[in-house]
């Protein structure tokens, strides 16, 4: 076979631009020429389209992994020929100083790619006058779903290379080779002294939503069979996976596509209407297991029907069949209410969880009515809601106090999710002197406030700036300088399985997670999935992977910042880590398309929202940045 192993060093790149180095390595056999595979080392944050996205693609050398200890690091080899697919691809051993990585650490997997997709979207383009101009633009599909096999059918074969690394694992640079057929690639390994979070402990705060229902119908499979709930368990695990902090429990009969019995089901028991949570509780139960205890447990219910004041039409499955049954504020609606809400909290107790973590949802941007918040606080004294809002329904978030709740007409918000962007301009402090650069914050948000990934995180965006996503909705506090009413700590409703079914002409997750109306706000233009079906069971993404990444990036940055802010480091090493952070902070808002709040320039462009620093630079600064997490942590022990 032949090799074609492509580097663009930083040198080059200066020099040449985006030309590509490559040498031709001949294998002959039996005296004729072997069938040719072209190999390319490319950036994993660059989309694969075809074959002649594969070979622009900044490359390098060698394969190139870095992450922490307890973390994981992914790096992209691309096949391109006829035949590619039937190369074997293998990991040797990597070594560093006599010790050997563990090869079942290192998994390998093929992108695939989705066909027949493809949206168009207007993207604005800035002509110097007060209007801008909108032309089209055709976002595509990239080689994103991974597999453990290559596509035969596929062009192109981008290879993934992702190292698991055990917790006691030694740091250092473990080296040895990616075996191709009858040729190799180098492989190099940085595995950093910083030892990463479990992912249920991450500061960060993860708001992802699953559909129970929709994994149901796409395979096909009898609701809450066994076969069912496989596939459920198989959806925790990747819940688990990114850390979520949301266990939602839909309700409302009209939450989902109204095929099947919601999560929180109820029975017909002498001429009553009762809660029946069986299986609510496997799901609460399964959730425990993978994900471990979530900071809401939601009780999803509230679907407006239009104006704030008018009553909800609510209906719920009972014995299979959907019913009408009272709101909250109706008559009867208190003690129906009451008992749904005493059987969840004891399904939370039964944890070990404490009870005030289960939330009423949702309130939209128009909030319920007085009538109805003043019913659930006579149910539930104390209750919290979770509130989505851009505006209409938004409470005055600026005006309260970290340590104050956040109350609107006698509601509580415990968790408010806005769609805003956070802004990067850097103010002074309060009494005097400037903010510096390199902090970014969220971390120490004191408000229950997320960002949300509507308008900005299309499916198909950059891998780059799913990487980023974490980092770029982690901003904002009075600490900081962001603006505190638009920063947040972590983000919210992002999607993990709203698939589109077959035949639809719609996003399924229109339809899902309330009701069109409410839904078309929450998730306008915005990724329906981060994972996606396999033939057996939903499997990642390259658009997954990058997001655990960038999470796990967050971490390190929150390790350092917190120990800068709380003055835990020796002088030396804090100027370090200033100037790294600082180093990192430019690259990211360098090409920063500063959009501000959520305005249809926002809602129509594709341009970059984060920037990163060019590969293989960017690997080199994450590892700077895990090495610095790791001595940074140490420092603050001692101290």
């Amino acid at each position: 076979m032949t090799l074609t192993s492509c580097g663009r060093l930083q040198g080059i790149r200066r020099a040449l631009g985006r030309a590509l180095a490559i040498t031709w390595l001949l294998v002959a056999g039996a005296g004729a020429a072997a069938r040719a595979v072209e190999v390319r080392v490319a950036d994993p944050l660059e989309p694969i389209y075809d074959a002649e996205s594969a070979r622009k693609a900044p490359g390098c050398t060698e394969l190139l992994l870095t992450a922490p200890r307890g973390g994981v690091g992914s790096a992209q080899v691309v096949l391109i020929g006829p035949g590619a697919d039937r190369e074997p691809v293998e990991i040797g051993p990597l070594t560093a100083g006599g010790v050997t990585f563990p090869a079942a650490s290192v998994q390998i997997r093929y992108a695939w790619i989705e066909r027949d997709f493809g949206v168009i979207i207007r993207e604005e383009r800035e002509t110097g006058e007060d209007h801008p101009v909108y032309g089209p633009n055709y976002l595509h599909a990239y080689y994103d779903r991974l597999r453990p096999a290559p596509d035969p059918e596929a062009e192109v074969h981008p290879v993934w290379v992702t190292a698991t690394v055990p917790a006691d694992a030694g740091a250092g640079v473990y080296t040895g080779r990616l075996r191709i057929g009858d040729s190799s690639v180098p492989v190099r390994l940085h595995v950093s002294g910083w030892l990463a979070p479990e992912p249920a402990d991450f500061t960060t705060h993860v708001g992802i939503v699953s559909s129970h229902e929709l994994v149901a119908l796409h395979y096909e499979v009898e609701f809450w069979s066994e076969a069912h709930w496989a596939l459920i368990e198989q959806e925790m695990k990747f819940l688990g996976t990114l850390g979520a902090d949301e266990l939602w429990l839909h309700t409302n009969a009209e939450l989902g596509q109204g095929q099947c019995e919601a999560l929180v089901q109820f029975t017909e028991r002498d001429g009553e209407i009762v809660p029946d949570l069986r299986v609510a509780e496997r799901y609460v139960k399964l959730f425990a297991e993978h994900v471990g205890q979530p900071s809401y447990v939601i009780m999803n219910y509230w679907m407006e029907s239009s104006r704030r004041g008018r009553r909800s039409n609510i209906q719920v499955f009972v014995d299979g069949a959907k019913r009408a049954v009272p709101g909250p504020e109706a008559e009867g609606g208190e003690a129906f209410w009451g008992r749904l809400m005493t059987g969840l909290r004891g399904l939370v107790a039964d944890q070990g969880w404490p009870e005030d973590i289960v939330h009423v949802g949702l309130s939209d941007d128009q909030r319920p009515s007085h009538e109805v918040v003043e019913a659930w606080n006579r149910i539930v004294p104390g209750i919290a809601w979770v509130a989505w809002s851009h505006g209409k329904g938004d409470p005055p978030l600026q005006g309260y106090e970290d340590d104050e709740p956040i109350v609107v007409d006698d509601m509580i918000i415990g968790n408010c999710v806005h769609p805003y962007l956070p802004r990067h301009r850097l103010r002074e402090r309060e009494g005097g002197g400037q903010v510096e650069p390199h902090l970014q914050g969220g971390w120490n948000q004191g408000k229950p406030i997320r960002g949300s990934g509507r308008n900005i995180l299309l499916k198909y965006m950059r891998p780059n700036q799913w990487r980023s996503f974490p980092n770029g909705l982690m901003l904002g506090s009075r600490q900081t300088g962001h603006d505190s009413h638009t920063g947040s700590a972590g983000f919210g409703f992002l999607a993990l399985d709203f698939w589109n079914l077959p035949g639809t002409t719609y996003p399924s997750y229109r339809n899902l997670f309330l009701n069109p109306r409410v839904t078309g706000n929450l998730h306008r233009q915005n990724s329906g999935s981060v994972i996606e079906p396999g033939p057996d069971g939903p499997l990642p993404t390259v658009r997954f992977e990058m997001l655990r990444e960038g999470l796990q990036e967050t971490e390190a940055r929150v390790v350092v910042e917190r120990a800068l802010v709380e003055g835990d480091l020796p002088p030396a090493l804090a100027e370090e880590a200033r100037a790294l952070l600082t180093e990192m902070f430019r690259h990211r808002w360098k090409t920063w398309t500063n959009l501000g709040y959520a305005t249809a320039k926002v809602r129509t462009s594709i341009s970059f929202l984060w920037g990163v620093a060019p590969y293989p630079e960017w690997m080199r600064l994450t590892a700077r940045l895990y090495n610095m997490a790791g001595r940074v942590a140490a420092a603050s022990a001692e101290r």
